[in-house]
Formats: C-alpha cells, structure tokens, sequence
C-alpha cells in the first residue's frame, strides 16, 4: 500500500510541474494532430470513452475512404439476442452512419488507454498492417500520443491522431470549462501516472 501511495505522490508532483511548463497549450490538438490530410489507413480506429463526438469524426473519416475497416474499442461484454453490442450508442451511431456491420470491429478486452494501444499493436502485426488512423477527443492526444510512441513506434507501425471536435472544448481558454478543464487536469495526472507506470 505504501508503494502504490508513493506512485502516486510522485504522479501527482510530476503532473504539477508538466501542468505549469505547458499549460498555454494544453490539449491543443494542434500541437499534437499532424497538418494536412490523413492517408489511408490500414485500421481506423475510434477508442472508447466518449460518445458521439469521436464517432461523428471516425464515420466522417470512414466515409472519405481513408480506411475500409473501423476499430471500435472499451466495447462492454453484454449482447443483444443477435450477438450484438448491447445498448451501445456509439457502435449503433457508426452502423446508422452507413458503415457496414462487416467492416466493424469491436474490442472489449482493454481496460485502460494503455491497453487500447497494445491491442492495436498486436491487430496491426497479425495482419501485417503499418499504418492507423486514431480518434479521441482532444485532451487525450498528448497522453495517447506518449502511448503510441511507446507502443507502436517501436514495432515498425506508424500513426496518425485525429482529434474529435465537441461542443465543450475550446484549445484557447479550456479552463473556462469546467468540463473540458476536468477532462484537461485528470489527462495530465494520468500521463504523469503512465510515466511511472510504463517506463
């Protein structure tokens, strides 16, 4: 107990400092997104944990022919008598978008952003793929961003991140937002966690 204490004292004091080195610019997304037009992917993927916004943008993405299969990940364990997600907005938004069940995936099994990435990985190598485009929401580029070049850099995969556009999130004045400044401060405690915590 008193380890995991520790951890997270050191999480939190390293989330302080990066807090008040960066803070300007925090979650800009165009710090993170690359500029220009995303190519064609190998894999789209929408990572869970937002809803609407993320899949608005992945079925855009989609429909523009950057990729002929979507990931959708954090994908609960209940099914419908068809053996379909049950009440999962976001896998019904994609389907009603037009985007055909076949070339939907779904991922239940990762439990953290962490995770999310190390599935794509192992997606990716399994069917000799090289290239992913990934949605999230804008205050979870920088720590997604960190994950992946742990992650996928260091097998050969490159990526591109796509930041969704909600109604609560302005790069500028975030912290006018109690939402997105939640959002913005958890992402920063997280990163300096994951630090720690993958080395």
């Amino acid at each position: 107990m008193g380890d995991v204490r520790f951890k997270f004292a050191i999480a939190a004091v390293l989330a302080v400092a990066m807090f008040w080195s960066v803070s300007p610019n925090m979650g800009n997304p165009k710090n993170i997104e690359s500029n220009g037009f995303p190519s064609h992917a190998d894999l789209l993927v929408v990572l869970g944990g937002g809803w609407k916004f993320r899949e608005i943008v992945g079925a855009q993405l989609f429909h523009q022919r950057l990729a002929e299969r979507v990931l959708l990940t954090g994908v609960p364990k209940e099914r419908d008598i068809r053996g379909f997600p049950a009440n999962l907005p976001s896998y019904d938004y994609l389907l009603a978008s037009g985007i055909p069940q076949a070339q939907i995936e779904l991922d239940g099994t990762a439990k953290n952003t962490w995770e999310e990435v190390m599935y794509l990985r192992n997606r990716l190598n399994e069917s000799q793929g090289k290239y992913a485009l990934i949605v999230t929401d804008p205050p979870h580029l920088r720590r997604l961003d960190w994950v992946c070049r742990q992650v996928l850099i260091q097998s050969g995969i490159r990526y591109r991140l796509v930041g969704s556009r909600p109604d609560w999130w302005d790069a500028g004045p975030w912290w006018k937002n109690p939402e997105s400044a939640r959002f913005v401060l958890q992402e920063y405690l997280k990163l300096a966690y994951y630090q720690i915590r993958y080395p």
